[in-house]
């Protein structure tokens, strides 16, 4: 979508529950199962209409199940504008069934061209000819695809691909899974996706954010889904405003809460500095940058609202002789991050995790290098690897991350029994208990040195200030990446770094308190 839903949709549902609300529908509504495929089908074909005006002769690709059956009545509602559509049948005439089947019997008697295309290779498709038609609707395979595209089903998702017309999908692209966002084999890569009722979870997690293209919701005729139906949450200005707050007049900085950075190592002072000034720029109300000895005395002028303690050290990078200091600068303080540029000389981590601080602990960058899946993290533990990160602690490749990131995400969060985010497009945020927020802010202009630093800096300062971890995680990304699509306004994508997000942070808290 081009813009941040509207509060009351950021509910996101999985494809289970998508048919167990359907379902509800009609045993507990008495609302018939072709009234709520001719209103599916309805609603979307007005959707065309308006997304798509000048276009006068369209195709429509069905498939055998209620997907099919749904692209039959946008059919049977375009010919009645005055369209010239044809159906394309991906399937044989005796696999129809139920509602999908009445809804092509009526498509077909109130004028639409049929074209069949059968795995033998009958049929009349080859009559096709793509430069015939201004857009296609891919009405192939619905929120029930569980099995990987293949045959003839993956042949024409090829050529519908090739074909260089716009297309507009009906629910779910065809080929993504309508849960996960997982491409199962082949999967439409569509210019609009018109989904029913509610966002699908698949349509909001990479690949399948990716296909879906813009987005926009048909709706069924049945009430919203309540706050508790839902597989996971899509981040808003106005929910990051209500988890935030407003300060209140009478406030001093102590109840913004004291942050922890221990960062920094020779070489990689940076790293430091920008998660100190991602905190402070996030209402942090103190912020104590901790760091090695012999690099303490580069931060003496570089942001005088820091706080810098040195810690004894060795050659320039934390060791054992670090955590007694260590440990003494985090008492009475009200989150801690670690990781940002420290290196992987020394393992500090494992000692720190081992005293269960009582404070929530953020662990990012090198610090995510002394981690084991085997071992489990205790007390108030945070991560937010990127997907390289991830898949070193899961035995895979960063690409195998990506092609499975929730569940990725979800394997990690369950062996480590910690906070989890997964950086990347349409970050996604799992709380201990297994909650699933999902961020759509950010652009590719943030895939640079420095962006997770900032994160981790904000994600401290909002838990600071006493939000649960999650949620903490959650606004921390979608103002990150806020920031993010502000300064790339300014400066453009390419130019982008790390300083350019930090300065954008100020706009990016004004435009969620208007």
């Amino acid at each position: 979508m081009s813009d941040t839903p509207a509060f009351h949709r950021q509910q996101l549902i999985s494809a289970q529950r998508a048919a167990i609300l359907d379902q509800q529908a009609i045993r507990d509504l008495g609302i018939p199962a072709h009234l709520l495929m001719e209103n599916a089908g309805a609603n979307a074909a007005r959707i065309i209409l308006r997304r798509y005006p000048m276009a006068q002769h369209i195709l429509i690709v069905c498939g055998p199940g209620r997907n099919g059956g749904d692209g039959c009545v946008v059919a049977r509602h375009l010919v009645g504008t005055g369209k010239r559509v044809a159906l394309l049948m991906v399937v044989d005439e005796t696999k129809i069934v139920g509602d999908a089947r009445m809804m092509f019997r009526i498509a077909e008697q109130c004028g639409v061209v049929v074209h069949w295309s059968k795995p033998d290779g009958g049929g009349t498709s080859a009559l096709l000819d793509f430069t015939d038609f201004e857009l296609i609707v891919d009405a192939v395979f619905g929120t029930g695809l569980s099995r990987v595209v293949d045959g003839l089903f993956a042949e024409w998702i090829v050529r519908l691909e090739q074909s260089g017309l716009p297309i507009v999908s009906l629910d779910v692209p065809s080929g993504i899974d309508a849960s996960s966002g997982e491409c199962l084999g082949r999967a439409i890569h569509a210019n609009l996706t018109i989904t029913f009722q509610t966002m699908k979870r698949g349509l909001w997690i990479e690949p399948g954010a990716s296909h879906a293209g813009t987005i926009e919701i048909a709706p069924l005729g049945i009430p919203e889904v309540g706050s508790g139906d839902h597989d996971g949450l899509l981040l808003t200005r106005e929910w990051v405003r209500d988890e935030i707050g407003r300060r209140a007049a009478n406030t001093h900085k102590g109840q913004y809460g004291h942050v922890v950075v221990i960062a920094g190592s020779r070489g990689k002072s940076g790293a430091a500095l920008l998660t100190a000034r991602g905190a402070l720029r996030s209402g942090a109300g103190l912020v104590t940058l901790v760091v090695p000895q012999s690099i303490g005395g580069q931060f003496l002028y570089e942001q005088p609202e820091l706080m810098v303690e040195p810690v004894p050290d060795r050659d320039g990078h934390f060791s054992t002789c670090s955590l007694a200091a260590i440990q003494r600068h985090i008492e009475g303080k009200d989150s801690v991050v670690i990781g940002p540029g420290i290196g992987r000389e020394d393992d500090i981590i494992s000692e720190l995790t081992a005293c269960q601080i009582p404070i929530p602990m953020l662990i990012d960058a090198d610090g995510l290098w002394f981690l084991n899946i085997n071992r489990p993290l205790y007390g108030r533990i945070l991560i937010t690897p990127h997907p390289g990160e991830a898949g070193r602690l899961l035995g895979e490749t960063a690409a195998a991350v990506q092609a499975r990131r929730l569940s990725s995400a979800q394997r990690l969060q369950q062996a480590l029994q910690c906070e989890l985010l997964l950086k990347g497009s349409k970050t996604l945020i799992l709380s201990a208990d297994g909650k699933l927020y999902v961020n759509p802010t950010g652009n590719p202009g943030m895939s640079s040195a420095g962006m997770g630093d900032v994160l981790s800096g904000m994600v401290s300062a909002f838990l600071a200030r006493g939000l649960d971890p999650s949620i903490g995680l959650a606004t921390g990304a979608f103002l990150h990446g806020l920031a993010g699509d502000l300064a790339a306004a300014r400066v453009g994508e390419e130019s982008l770094v790390a300083t350019d997000l930090i300065e954008s942070l100020p706009d990016a808290f004004a435009s969620i308190s208007l």
